[in-house]
């Protein structure tokens, strides 16, 4: 799969003028998938949201996303409360169900944790204004405690 991130590395390459910006692009060129029919050029998706921060929730977003899972958490600009999100795909497509915090889901959690910590790291998306992960409330989704309450 691909974000929009790939698509200028993609048309650089089409257009032959790859060469000219070595390292330049965040995204992956995409156009061995075009040739080949690979299945992807790479393991997971990125996405950040920042546009428009809600004074008193999380709303800020850091995500990946891999061909199974969809993991988001979601902060306050200064990471004082949080929200996490864990979608199985392949069982739930619509995004209904939250595995986040769940015991039987804690392993695939923690893995997902790691490759977004690492991706924020690689494409310096890492909140500047606190120390990540963001702080856990009582009003937190999708954490241990907040599974225990329901």
């Amino acid at each position: 799969f691909g974000s929009l991130l790939d698509l200028v590395p993609t048309v650089a390459n089409l257009l032959g003028v790859s060469d000219e910006f070595p390292n330049k692009f965040l995204g992956n060129d995409l156009t061995p998938i075009l040739r080949a029919s690979m299945e992807s050029v790479q393991n997971l998706i990125h996405f950040t949201y920042d546009d428009i921060p809600c004074h008193d929730a999380p709303s800020l977003i850091r995500c990946v996303r891999t061909a199974k899972y969809k993991y988001a958490v979601y902060f306050t600009s200064d990471g004082a409360d949080a929200d996490w999100e864990l979608y199985d795909l392949d069982d739930d497509p619509d995004e209904n169900d939250n595995k986040a915090g769940r015991d039987t889901y804690a392993n695939v959690q923690s893995s997902l944790e790691k490759s977004l910590r690492k991706t924020m790291e690689d494409m310096k998306t890492k909140p500047k204004s606190f120390s990540w992960p963001p702080k856990e409330t009582r009003n937190s989704r999708g954490t241990k405690t907040s599974q225990m309450q329901n």
